[in-house]
């Protein structure tokens, strides 16, 4: 479970992978639980996809929280909205206060969209912070309560990628993430 990454230590064993494969079967997973809500789940994938080295499980574990997110944020009949594709010398939307902005690269680009009605501006810039909800209030518009979140950032920057949010008040919040189609992966010895 969640241990591995208590400790910091990523025992990440990478592997190339088929992220559509992986982002399937989390959607297969996740099928009983958006059906109690009656949530609608869009996949706009691209047909076929350049394998991945990446840890298979940690993949999961990712799309896992981000759906389990949205799910939780979603209204009931909602729609969530998943997408991947390949991008070319991509470089996140990102302005350099939320995160060190990457140099252009070849990656997998994946994004989870929810109309959970969206996050403050003000507290966009914690969502990814939060490990203990005691110390931290609530943050609107997030479905997340614990760590999911930080997890899911720790699991895509041991893999060399970056994880964002873009979120419009009333509307609804998207996350997105990148792993770069060759990244150099922490492994421990």
């Amino acid at each position: 479970g969640l241990t591995m990454l208590d400790s910091e230590e990523f025992k990440l064993q990478p592997a190339m992978l088929d992220m559509l494969e992986v982002i399937e079967d989390s959607i297969t997973r996740a099928g009983n639980q958006f059906r109690e809500k009656n949530i609608t789940l869009r996949m706009r994938l691209a047909d076929r996809l350049p394998p991945l080295r990446a840890d298979r499980d940690a993949m999961q574990q990712l799309i896992m929280q981000l759906l389990s997110n949205a799910y939780l944020a979603s209204p009931v009949n909602g729609e969530v909205t998943i997408t991947a594709e390949q991008e070319a010398q991509f470089v996140p939307p990102l302005s350099d206060d939320v995160a060190p902005i990457p140099p252009p690269a070849d990656v997998i680009h994946v994004t989870i969209t929810d109309q959970g009605g969206g996050v403050p501006p003000d507290q966009q810039r914690r969502v990814f912070g939060r490990l203990y909800r005691a110390d931290n209030p609530l943050i609107e518009g997030i479905g997340d309560t614990g760590v999911g979140l930080s997890i899911a950032k720790a699991l895509v920057e041991a893999h060399g990628g970056t994880i964002w949010l873009e979120s419009e008040l009333g509307k609804g919040s998207t996350f997105h993430f990148i792993i770069p189609l060759s990244a150099p992966v922490k492994q421990e010895a």
